[in-house]
């Protein structure tokens, strides 16, 4: 109540710079975006410009992970997150594969991380309240931020790498039989999945008994 309302700009016309030919950006009843173009990199770039209106602050969040810098904006709570961030290297990673980008892939991140920073700063009138509370700046987007977020995305999608790496350590140190013992394997006598064309009722029928 005390910082106002700050929502993005959603009616009239917007200048921006990054794309060759209108974009057309219609929202719903319910907010959703939905975008006409006419070329492919100005639908990455009208995608980038919606989530950089309506996701500022959690944009730059991620962008903090990724970096490690995340303890710069939060504080010291957010430097154990900043450590596990340099440590696996997600930003270095993404330097890395920069270089070796086919060219198409490359123009769509491009357009994409141009179209953020054109949302974040041309399409909503005043900064969002996160920022203000933390006296804080939009840190730009660039391409390496985009990358490095896919993989902090692909780090996370697997919830167990902690056990698989104190598995891994177990079966290097201790060997399969010290790793067989303390967690066993899905046992071979169990399907993985029923044959095509099979009805799954007694494959699981085999499992229940087991």
């Amino acid at each position: 109540m005390l910082l106002g309302r700050r929502l993005p700009t959603t009616a009239g016309t917007v200048s921006v710079p990054g794309i060759e030919r209108p974009v057309v950006i219609r929202r719903d009843a319910w907010g959703i975006p939905h975008i006409d173009v006419e070329r492919d990199l100005d639908a990455w770039y009208g995608l980038g410009f919606c989530q950089g209106q309506d996701r500022t602050f959690q944009l730059e969040m991620l962008l903090r992970v990724v970096r490690g810098t995340l303890a710069a904006l939060v504080g010291p709570d957010g430097l154990v997150v900043d450590r596990l961030a340099r440590r696996i290297g997600f930003a270095r990673a993404a330097r890395q594969q920069l270089d070796v980008l086919d060219a198409d892939i490359r123009a769509t991140v491009e357009a994409f991380v141009h179209g953020i920073n054109a949302g974040a700063s041309r399409g909503r009138r005043r900064v969002s309240h996160e920022l203000v509370l933390l006296r804080a700046r939009r840190t730009p987007w660039t391409i390496v931020d985009a990358l490095g977020l896919a993989k902090l995305q692909a780090f996370l999608l697997p919830a167990n790498w902690d056990v698989e790496l104190a598995r891994l350590k177990m079966l290097t140190e201790d060997g399969p039989e010290a790793l067989a013992a303390l967690d066993p394997a899905y046992p071979e006598s169990l399907p993985v999945t029923s044959p095509p064309g099979t009805v799954a009722g007694p494959a699981l029928d085999r499992q229940i008994a087991q």
